[in-house]
């Protein structure tokens, strides 16, 4: 799979405010596994005093976490002018539809709510957000196919040619059936070799 993260960049930080232990264990993981300097805490009082020494590049914050909410948080940073342009992301175990709202009044970046994506998809929606996870939309038109940035990124950032025997690799689309009919993973792959 495509991951254009640069490990030569400056290492990003996150802040993880989740009242559940087990998932924010989980998450911790995720995001050191993919690069972050993760801070956690299950308390939103803690979280404050975290995103006002660490100064994270992005929180992930709990909608349940203890003594403040994430929605709590995410307004006390708004009236802070040394972290109000921190990014936060709301976080729900649930999908309540008056959280999603209010996640939008209140400027949050994202609403995510775990019934709908996985832990991993949390990530990188975090580093799309964060500029370090490049997406593309390509439109497909009959006798039409135009895929020249992805292209020109992918021979920038990766070796398009096999290992093993030296051949040009190829652009390989999979459905992603767990995302739906229209959802699919990009690789590279040796026409020979696999």
């Amino acid at each position: 799979m495509f991951e254009f993260f640069n490990k030569k960049e400056r290492q990003r930080k996150i802040l993880l405010v989740m009242a559940n232990d087990f998932t924010l264990g989980i998450y911790k993981e995720i995001f050191e596994n993919a690069g972050f300097l993760v801070f956690k805490t299950n308390s939103g009082k803690e979280a404050f005093l975290l995103v006002d020494k660490e100064k994270p590049d992005v929180v992930l914050a709990d909608v349940e976490a203890e003594n403040i909410s994430g929605f709590e948080l995410l307004e006390s940073m708004k009236k802070n002018s040394q972290t109000k342009n921190i990014p936060v992301v709301i976080f729900s175990q649930t999908d309540k539809n008056e959280d999603r709202i209010k996640a939008i009044d209140l400027e949050a970046r994202y609403f995510i709510s775990a019934t709908d994506l996985t832990p991993h998809e949390v990530m990188y929606r975090i580093r799309i957000l964060l500029g370090e996870q490049k997406t593309y939309r390509i439109s497909i038109k009959e006798n039409e196919f135009d895929a020249g940035k992805l292209i020109d990124d992918i021979s920038k950032e990766r070796k398009i040619s096999c290992d093993k025997c030296g051949k040009p690799k190829v652009l390989f689309l999979m459905r992603d059936l767990s995302k739906g009919e229209n959802y699919y993973k990009v690789t590279l792959v040796c026409p020979k070799c696999r």
